[in-house]
């Protein structure tokens, strides 16, 4: 009996006292909440930011109609070919005009982004700034319209907000073997097919892969390729490798030669030397991209006060909850306590980088 009542005490003296259990069962629950709050907020991302962009992208296709008509309207060109429009052509065979298009602002739709190899077929709209991309792939206005003469840059999510970028890493460049895959632009100024003639990674600082068609040799993917600042480029933009935003991968698109175009390519009109249109961006390409790839500062201080009050309605609803355990007071708490939260993610999510 004497010896059963000393292994009781000396197994007492090993166990934790109770403040000690409380502590750790605390700090459990608290870890637990929190690896459910990030998945909540991963699940807002992959999920929920592809709900507004589908809806986005619905007002995008009805818009982009009607401006295209507008444009078919009011269109003309000057010099050696005639009225241009999305759905005509040229009736010389001289160099294309400049074109004049009506005024353009951050948000609408340009054209159609059509890449089979990667299954994209997405509206891309004016600029690439956090509610422009939310919308889908955007033309950063600083660079020229794709189609035209120059090296045209548009960049788009590959994770979140519908992730339309998801496969372009699939995208296969020109080698003396075989042809590059293709990618097509449906934009006010005319269809345009583009063959990939490079794919590669680079830092975020690395803005110059949307510079003008002056790069090095050294700079470029292929040794001996050669760009030519009379040629019309596309360069896609997006973070690599996907869920990171550690680097950048780039694709360059070469304006496809009508007697060497890569198979099922469909044709392709000609380069425009100019477009013109009102509130064109005269930012500088550099400063463009580098707003482009970050994340949006401005949201830091919305995010810690949303935080806040959701950490504050939380608080009242697990202290409520512990002393009225009824499931009415559960279901009063979790309601507000998850709006406000939603508000909080909206703007966690806008502090990452735009093309995340």
């Amino acid at each position: 009996m004497r010896e059963h009542a000393v292994r009781e005490r000396a197994q007492a003296a090993w166990l934790p006292s109770p403040v000690v259990r409380r502590t750790v069962a605390g700090i459990g629950r608290t870890l637990i909440t929190l690896g459910l709050l990030i998945l909540l907020f991963v699940g807002y991302q992959l999920w929920g930011t592809d709900v507004f962009t589908a809806r986005a992208q619905s007002k995008l296709r009805h818009q982009l109609q009607r401006l295209t008509q507008a444009v078919d309207a009011t269109t003309s060109t000057t010099g050696t070919t005639a009225t241009t429009s999305k759905n005509s052509t040229p009736t010389t065979t001289g160099p294309p005009a400049a074109l004049q298009l009506p005024p353009i602002n951050p948000g609408d739709p340009l054209g159609k982004l059509i890449i089979p190899k990667a299954g994209v077929n997405w509206v891309f709209v004016q600029g690439t700034e956090r509610d422009d991309l939310a919308k889908g792939p955007g033309h950063y206005p600083s660079t020229p319209f794709p189609g035209q003469v120059g090296n045209a840059a548009i960049a788009g999510h590959r994770t979140t907000h519908g992730a339309p970028f998801y496969n372009i890493d699939a995208l296969q460049p020109r080698t003396k073997d075989h042809r590059g895959d293709y990618i097509v632009t449906q934009t006010l100024i005319g269809d345009h097919a583009f063959e990939v003639i490079d794919v590669r990674t680079v830092k975020p600082s690395d803005t110059w892969v949307a510079g003008p068609m002056t790069l090095p040799e050294q700079q470029l993917q292929h040794t001996g390729l050669k760009l030519d600042a009379k040629k019309a480029y596309l360069t896609l933009t997006s973070c690599n490798p996907r869920y990171s935003a550690r680097e950048r991968i780039v694709i360059l698109a070469e304006l496809i030669n009508p007697n060497h175009k890569p198979k099922n390519a469909p044709k392709s009109s000609g380069a425009v030397s100019a477009v013109n249109f009102k509130g064109q961006s005269k930012t500088e390409t550099a400063k463009a991209l580098s707003e482009g790839l970050s994340g949006d500062v401005s949201s830091r201080i919305p995010a810690l006060l949303w935080g806040f009050i959701a950490l504050a309605i939380g608080g009242v609803w697990w202290w409520s909850f512990r002393r009225y355990r009824h499931p009415l007071t559960w279901l009063a708490g979790v309601v507000p306590f998850l709006a406000v939260l939603f508000v909080f993610y909206v703007y966690l999510e806008r502090m990452l980088p735009a093309n995340y």
